[in-house]
């Protein structure tokens, strides 16, 4: 796909790729401060959350997938780490390298499929995440503990 590019937030992934596929279509933002991440996600139509089975990753939450979701982003995600990325609603799940190139090029060839799936993940956090909603929850916590 000679149109599509990949855009790193974070880490300088795009040197790796920039051989194959060219500087021009690889590019990073470098780690810097956190107000910079949801400016820097603005360059994608796509957001990737891969993961492993090491202990690094188990420790993770699903912050990229809520980071994505807020912009209205379809998330390609593992499901080990990203279980609450429903599969075919708010996000693909991908478990595999070439799961994820399948989840990837199906976002790519499908403008509506990537709307629905980044209007839907949006929703959820708006009506699960949000910090109005948390708050609620936090405050409530409270309650009960004192």
């Amino acid at each position: 796909r000679p149109d599509v590019g990949f855009h790193s937030v974070g880490q300088s992934f795009d040197r790796r790729l920039a051989p194959e596929f060219g500087a021009e279509r690889c590019t990073s933002t470098p780690f810097t401060t956190l107000e910079t991440y949801p400016a820097a996600m603005t360059h994608a139509d796509i957001a990737i959350a891969p993961a492993g089975s090491s202990n690094f990753f188990r420790g993770k939450s699903d912050l990229r997938f809520l980071e994505a979701a807020a912009l209205g982003l379809p998330v390609v995600a593992d499901p080990a780490v990203y279980a609450t990325v429903v599969h075919g609603v708010t996000g693909l799940h991908a478990a595999t390298p070439d799961e994820a190139r399948e989840a990837m090029v199906a976002l790519v060839d499908d403008a509506v499929l990537r709307r629905e799936l980044g209007a839907a993940a949006r929703a959820y956090v708006e009506r699960e995440r949000s910090s109005t909603v948390t708050a609620r929850a936090w405050a409530e916590a409270l309650k009960i503990a004192a």
